[in-house]
């Protein structure tokens, strides 16, 4: 017959063990879906589920689907620009008081929404603005030929940060349409800059040339004017292209 203390020890032993999840072998491990390193049996399925993997859901509501992690392809309820027959990836999950929050994700093209439900009622779904550096340096001369670091083609505009002879940075974007992106840039004398001032306004264009191969691109022209008392002049002053973004 065990004493007290045999059945105390016991206990004990079970209480420890199940606060560390796998008897004792992996105290502090790192959990994973086979190991619940420190921590209890709950914790431990209750990770399990984000290893599974995703589960089919082709055709299904996106609305109607349960928290977890799916894949697939002509979904109900999808954001309007996604083909239907698109590979897509989506994220459920529960807020804080138990409404639904959706991520939808188009492989191909690597762009992602989002919605969310209030109370019941489902907002819009809102589309993740996503910025890419392709290029960075400091370029005015024409025919340099340069390079970005991804094929322009893979997004929806460019957005462009120029630099005057001022050093004030100014951004323009644009939509990708055509081979040539017409950058406006304006400036006006800085004394602080050890530029003499003169009650004038500096008016630029930059004209950039994309090539068909989807990564070099180049300076074509780039000029400037100066508005002074009613005259207009042109002048040696030209912007500068300091970066340049892809947006999605």
């Amino acid at each position: 017959m065990s004493t007290q203390l045999e059945k105390d020890v016991k206990f004990i032993k079970r209480t420890v063990e199940t606060h560390i999840g796998d008897g004792g072998s992996g105290v502090h491990a790192m959990a994973n879906n086979k190991a619940p390193g420190f921590m209890g049996p709950k914790e431990f399925s209750n990770i399990q589920s984000i290893f599974n993997g995703r589960k089919p859901a082709y055709g299904q509501d996106l609305t109607e689907l349960a928290p977890g992690f799916y894949h697939g392809s002509n979904f109900k309820n999808a954001p309007s620009e996604v083909d239907s027959n698109a590979a897509c990836e989506v994220d459920v999950s529960l807020s804080y008081d138990g409404f639904k929050q959706i991520t939808f994700r188009h492989n191909f093209e690597n762009k992602m929404w989002t919605r969310t439900q209030h109370k019941s009622v489902w907002g819009l779904w809102s589309n993740c603005r996503q910025e890419t550096l392709l290029w960075e340096g400091s370029v005015a001369e024409p025919n340099t030929p340069m390079r970005f670091a991804e094929p322009y083609a893979d997004f929806d505009r460019l957005k462009f940060v120029v630099v005057g002879n001022s050093n004030t940075s100014e951004v323009y974007e644009a939509k990708i349409d055509g081979d040539n992106i017409a950058v406006p840039w304006t400036n006006m004398p800085d004394p602080v800059a050890g530029q003499t001032y003169i009650p004038q306004f500096q008016n630029g264009e930059i004209i950039v040339r994309l090539s068909a191969d989807g990564i070099q691109f180049y300076i074509q022209w780039n000029t400037s004017i100066s508005i002074f008392s009613g005259g207009i002049s042109k002048i040696p002053d030209v912007g500068h292209i300091k970066q340049i973004w892809g947006v999605r």
